[in-house]
């Protein structure tokens, strides 16, 4: 099982005391990886067993966050892709997160329109992320055999017609399920009652796993599982760093390096997307996830912890030009395409 996780060391910028990032924040495997960039196999899992999975009806983009994306066409189609294996999701995790890139077209279901679902043959267990048809807010969701259940219910509308990072965390040891969107919490709820959630053997991208229901309308693209929980400043640097400096889940470890760093805090930075990015106090917003700056003024900077510490970009010239030309997202598009 390919696994996009490893040590990504900081080199020595200018006369900044730069020290290496070492001991990476405790890491979740992943266990699946969807970068929607090949044309020809949308369906390809590169990072798990690949699945076996199919494709019906969904068509490339070129116009995706990171490159390619996958267009699942309106709400009123049923465009999916079919999870043919699901071994990847082993039972015993008891933990799980997951992370995509989400852009409406507009159009609006009947039913909760399924992002990601997988579930028991019974429609039992299972765990999904929707966009609900009310409000344009993502649930988050997971239920035991017993049909015993977590779902909170979004506060913000994604249904906007801009690209979105989506991402729900699922902690087995607390029942507690949390959503957030852009990188900033959304909603949590706990349920101490709720049992081990496992035993998958459905699954779709895009459509309700086990009914005739669910179609998704717009696009999705960088669409990862992983086998445990993450950190709010995980989430957050995941839509912070993709937004900032191109950089998808492809190149998990510069994010993981970008964390630990953080974590090592004052005097420590790390490489991320061809950027150096250093621990950085009094932010001004004490909203995890919450950004500001911009590469081009060389004071961006993403905002990990609620008293206001998180991570600033140290400005270099020759990287800022290949930013602010554009050549970086297609950089981080090849990138994608080589692994």
């Amino acid at each position: 099982m390919r696994s996009f996780f490893g040590v990504w060391l900081c080199p020595l910028v200018g006369g900044l005391a730069i020290v290496a990032c070492v001991g990476l924040p405790a890491r979740a495997e992943t266990a699946a990886y969807w970068s929607f960039d090949d044309e020809q196999n949308l369906a390809h899992d590169s990072a798990g067993t690949d699945n076996g999975d199919s494709n019906t009806g969904v068509v490339y983009s070129p116009s995706g966050m990171f490159g390619g994306a996958a267009n699942f066409g309106l709400t009123t189609e049923i465009n999916y892709i079919t999870l043919g294996n699901l071994s990847d999701f082993d039972s015993t995790w008891g933990s799980y997160a997951l992370s995509v890139w989400y852009k409406s077209n507009g159009t609006v279901g009947t039913k909760p329109e399924k992002v990601f679902h997988v579930c028991d043959n019974d429609g039992k267990a299972g765990t999904a992320l929707s966009i609900h048809q009310s409000d344009g807010a993502i649930r988050p969701f997971a239920r035991d055999a017993a049909k015993k259940a977590v779902e909170p219910a979004g506060a913000t509308n994604v249904r906007d017609e801009q690209w979105h990072n989506l991402s729900y965390v699922y902690d087995g040891a607390t029942q507690t399920i949390w959503g957030y969107v852009d990188g900033m919490q959304d909603c949590t709820l706990t349920n101490s009652e709720i049992g081990t959630v496992s035993g998958f053997t459905l699954g779709k991208i895009g459509y309700h796993a086990r009914s005739a229901e669910g179609a998704l309308g717009g696009m999705l693209d960088d669409l990862a599982v992983m086998t445990d929980t993450v950190t709010p400043a995980n989430v957050a640097l995941v839509n912070g760093l993709g937004r900032f400096a191109g950089v998808s889940m492809a190149d998990y470890e510069q994010i993981l390096a970008v964390e630990a760093a953080f974590n090592a805090g004052a005097g420590n930075s790390a490489v991320a997307g061809g950027l150096t990015w250093r621990y950085t106090s009094g932010l001004g917003s004490t909203v995890v996830g919450a950004m500001g700056g911009s590469v081009a003024g060389g004071n961006a900077f993403v905002v990990l912890d609620a008293a206001g510490n998180g991570v600033s970009l140290i400005p270099e010239p020759g990287a800022l030009a290949l930013l602010t030309t554009g050549l970086v997202g297609l950089l981080a598009g090849a990138r994608r395409r080589r692994k």
